[in-house]
């Protein structure tokens, strides 16, 4: 019971009970109710102890007191302005204000907030004590010992691991201050790499002198094949057909790429492009990065594409390059029937972004990104020069509403600036990963962007089925008239096992004066393989 029918209310609140199994349960009832009762401003609890009147029934008394409901902590300008606003409790230069149910928290926040500065050791508190009835006055104590930086990382399980990822896109590297929480949110990243993956948390070792960085990893095959692969015989000549691409990942340790693609419809055109990726030149922030693409459309004109750039690692997310570009086109035609069709050759210097938010991927959820260039340069056939500008860009997200549900966007766009315009220098798109529905490349123009849809639907964790509504919007600057939007409608689905992912869709493609038709559906096939 209480001192006062107040008292003995406010206890029955937390006792909930007068009936206890055991003398023990009641023991521990009353010693959390106790402790309860302190974190609510009665520290000066009297009581006088058990009274026993039968081997069942036991009574003590409590004396609460008058409880504290304010404090007033003298800091003396000891905590820096930035933690202060932080804290978010009325301040002047001498005095933190808040109710006593608050100082723990604002001891915590105190704490944390040093600790992530690297003082991991330092002890904070109160001193100095004084209770003037319901107001308790203290003085802050802080007792900080050496900041902690780290000084030593050491990789387990994947001891090759290309460095330059942990100190240029993660900002882990020796020198940094200790920050637990922070180091942890950086190397979960390391999971969306591709190419490794964090076996456990990391721990760290503190010496007298030393702070030492244990990170754990574990190498993964990031090879990838995507395609299929047929062969035709057509008119007694052998031809390779098909659509693959080959990625070649992380081969040397250098997180470095090599890509391959090939594409041949069997019918009027065919395709082959490489590309290779260092991100981090000779353990430099600086990386480099090659393309070569050669495209021949029927027996019209052949395109020959190179270019090189240097990229620079901004954030671990966000990544600036130049570069260098070269177009060449070659007529292989004499025919006048060919209209705006020519040999031509152009130089452009460019300027990229690359945003890539570190995420992890499922069967239902892909990598986010978003791919920026913008191009400036001279186009020369025999006959004139002119001045181009090209932009273009590609970004595709994909939305989680649960662990089943998602929708999956996805943008290509491209636009080339120019007072004249060739036919063979026009942007082809189409086919998989533009415009479903139509074949690859099918389509050109000087602009276009395309909108792929799919809401996706995971059955199980290895199968899911999705919708496909696509749709672009393309205009060749030198008809003004000319433009176009055109559509696709279908259905797709995913099955994925340990080393393989299989994607089958099937699409019909129109355009908004033509009405729906069945044999215009497209299958579009794709197995992706990891080796």
């Amino acid at each position: 019971m209480g001192n006062s029918d107040t008292e003995t209310k406010l206890l029955q609140q937390h006792l909930n009970s007068n009936s206890f199994k055991n003398f023990k349960i009641l023991e521990e009832k009353l010693l959390q109710t106790q402790n309860q009762l302190i974190q609510q401003g009665y520290i000066n609890i009297e009581r006088s102890g058990f009274i026993k009147k039968n081997d069942s029934t036991y009574t003590e008394k409590w004396k609460l007191n008058t409880p504290i409901k304010n404090a007033r902590i003298k800091h003396n300008n000891l905590l820096h302005q930035e933690l202060l606003k932080e804290l978010n409790h009325k301040h002047d230069t001498l005095y933190i204000y808040t109710n006593f149910e608050g100082i723990e928290k604002l001891l915590k926040k105190i704490n944390a907030f040093y600790t992530e500065k690297g003082y991991v050791f330092q002890e904070v508190g109160l001193s100095e004590i004084n209770i003037k009835q319901d107001l308790l006055e203290a003085q802050l104590k802080i007792k900080q010992q050496q900041q902690r930086k780290v000084t030593t990382i050491e990789l387990k399980g994947y001891e090759s691991f290309p460095k330059a990822f942990l100190k240029y896109k993660y900002k882990i590297k020796p020198g940094i201050v200790f920050n637990k929480e922070q180091i942890a949110k950086q190397t979960e990243k390391i999971n969306s790499l591709g190419f490794a993956s964090q076996i456990k948390p990391p721990e760290v070792l503190f010496t007298k002198d030393s702070t030492t960085l244990y990170l754990y990893l574990k190498k993964k095959n990031a090879n990838t094949f995507d395609g299929f692969i047929g062969f035709t015989n057509s008119e007694g000549d052998f031809q390779l057909t098909g659509n693959a691409n080959l990625l070649l990942k992380n081969n040397f340790n250098a997180g470095e790429e090599l890509n391959i693609h090939y594409l041949n419809d069997g019918k009027s055109q065919t395709q082959f492009s490489a590309s290779a990726k260092i991100p981090f030149l000779f353990n430099s922030p600086i990386g480099i990065a090659a393309n070569l693409n050669i495209t021949k459309q029927d027996s019209s004109f052949t395109n020959n594409t190179q270019e090189i750039k240097l990229s620079y690692q901004i954030t671990p997310s966000i990544q600036t390059s130049i570069g260098y570009r070269a177009i060449s086109s070659n007529n292989l035609t004499e025919s006048i029937l060919i209209q705006n069709q020519e040999d031509f050759s152009k130089t452009f210097a460019t300027l990229n972004l690359n945003y890539t938010p570190a995420s992890a991927t499922s069967l239902i959820k892909e990598h986010s990104y978003i791919e920026a260039s913008i191009g400036a340069g001279n186009s020369r056939t025999n006959n004139s020069k002119n001045r181009q500008v090209f932009i273009e860009a590609a970004a595709a997200h994909s939305f989680i509403l649960n662990s089943r549900n998602s929708i999956h966007l996805q943008n290509n766009t491209a636009y080339l600036d120019s007072k004249n315009y060739l036919t063979n220098e026009l942007y082809r798109f189409g086919g998989t990963n533009s415009l479903r529905g139509f074949t690859e490349n099918q389509l050109y123009a000087s602009f276009y962007t395309s909108l792929q849809t799919e809401y996706r639907y995971l059955l199980n964790p290895n199968i899911y089925i999705h919708s496909i509504i696509d749709f672009a919007n393309f205009s060749n600057a030198s008809d003004k008239k000319f433009n176009r939007n055109y559509y696709s409608l279908g259905f797709g689905l995913g099955l994925r096992n340990k080393q393989s992912l299989l994607k089958l869709s099937f699409a019909n493609g129109m355009h908004e004066n033509q009405p729906f038709n069945l044999q215009n559906t497209i299958v579009h096939i794709s197995l992706i393989i990891n080796f």
